[in-house]
């Protein structure tokens, strides 16, 4: 099944559900770092950074409208700490819900012939790019939610949306 053009958002995979809707996911790797602090802070970007191409993607995709459920699946060298897992959830769970069609996961490599496949040597040594930050995130996020509230896809009020938006924390 094709799902539109190969741009920055575009879902990995979909698979069409019972109730006639397709469920999308996107896959992603994530370097936790060596050092515990920040850790969450820097999924979270990454998460959220997923969730601006894939709303982006939604809006400018002619498939976009029949996706009911949208998942970010990231994976990361290892396991996480619980401490970094539970701050990580309540993020999450505070995050501003541009789009409730968005789900999480977290994934981990059981085995270290898994890790290495899934994480090859070099991995996270290139030259990093510009570093977005939590606050232009939600910024992308607040003007993707006034783009699909003009086009009719909104449903909430601006100001909702600007106060849900506003609510944004780092870990």
């Amino acid at each position: 099944m094709g799902l539109g053009c190969e741009a920055p958002g575009t879902p990995d995979g979909a698979a069409y559900l019972a109730c006639g809707g397709m469920h999308a996911v996107q896959v992603v790797r994530a370097d936790v770092g060596c050092e515990r602090r920040g850790r969450c802070a820097r999924l979270l970007r990454v998460f959220l950074a997923k969730v601006v191409k894939s709303t982006a993607w939604l809006l400018a995709s002619s498939v976009g409208d029949g996706i009911v459920v949208f998942t970010i699946a990231m994976w990361v060298p290892r396991a996480l700490e619980r401490r970094t897992l539970a701050a990580l959830r309540r993020a999450l769970r505070r995050s501003p819900a541009v789009d409730a069609r968005f789900e999480f996961e977290l994934l981990a490599p059981a085995t270290r012939r898994l890790r290495d496949a899934v994480f090859p040597e070099l991995f996270g040594t290139c030259v990093r790019r510009a570093h977005r930050t939590t606050r232009s995130l939600v910024d992308e996020l607040r003007g993707l939610a006034l783009r699909a509230a003009a086009l009719g896809g909104g449903g909430g009020d601006d100001d909702d949306v600007g106060a849900a938006l506003a609510g944004m924390f780092l870990c």
